[in-house]
């Protein structure tokens, strides 16, 4: 591509880049390493006519879940999936349709950004986690997953 002086890179993310939820701390953490690189290697094919691009959707309408696996201590502390009600709002996530125009439409785009964000729970998320204080957040994460 850098030989070409062309070409786009778009990593598929996830709004769990930008800030951890209970139970995903080692999604988050692969989550937040695509930023990074993502984020260094835009800096780096700056001017090369190569674009790095990623896509940050939050819940999406798949069966992601279904292959995940849980740990037992999880489930004997009733902290399980089944009993959080993620499990509902994860239904009402966006249409996985619209990641794949995502990519098509940054696939045609002269100049594409660095971020996408995909689904109004992420939008919503990255705004509040921008504007409010960090125990604020915090607070809302906590009550959200049903930590508290």
């Amino acid at each position: 591509m850098k030989q070409q002086s062309a070409g786009k890179i778009i990593n598929i993310g996830s709004v769990l880049g930008r800030f951890s939820a209970p139970w995903n701390g080692a999604y988050s953490a692969s989550k937040f390493a695509l930023e990074g690189l993502s984020e260094s290697l835009r800096y780096e094919m700056h001017g090369s006519g190569v674009f790095v691009s990623i896509i940050e959707p939050g819940l999406v309408d798949t069966n992601f879940r279904d292959n995940q696996i849980e740990s037992r201590s999880l489930v004997n502390e009733g902290l399980s999936w089944e009993n959080n009600h993620l499990k509902t709002v994860r239904r009402r996530g966006s249409n996985p349709d619209r990641v794949a125009h995502l990519v098509s439409k940054i696939l045609r785009d002269r100049s594409p950004k660095l971020r996408y964000v995909v689904g109004w729970d992420a939008k919503v998320a990255i705004f509040l986690r921008s504007v409010l204080p960090s125990r604020i957040f915090e607070y809302f994460v906590c009550k959200f997953t049903n930590v508290l």
